[in-house]
């Protein structure tokens, strides 16, 4: 699994594909940083 903001086109060269089923997907976010940065639905602001 590879997590990326804009290189979906590079990795997908290499075998990378989005998920096939991502609403089966959950994060646990256990860095107080990212708690604290947190403002979108995702866990992470860019």
């Amino acid at each position: 699994m590879l997590a990326t903001w804009d290189a979906h086109g590079l990795y997908g060269q290499y075998g990378f594909r989005e998920l096939a089923q991502p609403e089966l997907f959950m994060e646990y976010i256990n860095s107080p940083v990212l708690r604290f940065k947190t403002n979108t639905s995702y866990g992470y602001s860019k």
